[in-house]
């Protein structure tokens, strides 16, 4: 039987898709919040073999259980994010490895906005960036590519090394780059700085992708651009494929969301 190359993700200490072993992860099917019930049964299921398990988080009980529960258990406890962005934030704060959460179920614009703050601060449209984190790691706070870049919006170490010398170190460490809050900050400047480069969003999602210096030297060759601005024709068919892809995430979430 041959396996699909998925994405390499980490999960707490251990990582799955790629080459790795093949993980069991299972799912408590007991309200998050009845801590010793959940605890018993996750320490069962681990006994018996599981490497990962899930939790619904529905409200603030749930989200304040999260951190006893993990102190009492072994393997790492993916957080199922539930109509409340505080509630994504609250699972990380309090020790849950990945978190699992679709913009569908949480259905307040202000509340979404606030996820990715850093956009605004960086003048970002609140699509674009959303746009990216789904084309990138589809909102997996804890992916990790096949040449190491990290968290929600696929930040490398060699960009996170380059941000902090071309504006400035802001105390960010490497291991820090599964937090989302620091993962975007970086991510959203990285795209701010391209836009202020290219002016042109498909450009900047191929540079996004490819890297500036590439897209550059693209522009400048009549066989990609005709003026020198836009790219009508992308030589490598990955970044081409990603284009289109964050394009059309785009225009999804402008449609569904409303968004800018």
């Amino acid at each position: 039987m041959s396996r699909i190359n998925t994405k390499k993700l980490k999960i707490g200490d251990v990582f799955i898709g790629g080459s790795n072993k093949i993980l069991i992860q299972s799912m408590c099917n007991i309200k998050t919040s009845n801590v010793d019930q959940v605890v018993a049964q996750i320490n069962e299921c681990a006994d018996l073999g599981a490497d990962l398990m899930r939790v619904s988080v529905l409200d603030y009980e749930d989200c304040e259980a999260l951190k006893e529960i993990n102190s009492r258990i072994s393997i790492p406890l993916i957080a199922d994010i539930h109509y409340n962005h505080e509630f994504a934030l609250k699972a990380i704060e309090n020790g849950c490895k990945k978190i699992r959460i679709n913009p569908g179920n949480i259905t307040n614009k202000e509340h979404l906005l606030k996820i990715i703050e850093k956009a605004k601060e960086n003048n970002i449209p609140v699509s674009v960036v959303f746009a990216i984190i789904r084309a990138e790691s589809n909102f997996d706070a804890g992916a990790e590519s096949r040449v190491g870049a990290r968290g929600l919006m696929q930040v490398t170490k060699t960009t996170y090394e380059w941000i902090d010398y071309y504006r400035g170190a802001t105390g960010a460490e490497w291991d820090d780059f599964y937090t989302p809050e620091v993962n975007i900050d970086y991510g959203t400047w990285l795209l701010a700085y391209l836009y202020n480069l290219f002016e042109n969003w498909n450009t900047v999602y191929a540079a996004y992708n490819a890297g500036p210096n590439a897209v550059k030297k693209w522009l400048e060759n009549p066989e990609y651009s005709e003026d020198g601005e836009t790219l009508y024709n992308i030589p490598y068919g990955e970044t081409s494929k990603y284009v289109e892809k964050v394009s059309s995430y785009r225009d999804g979430y402008k449609s569904v969301y409303d968004f800018d």
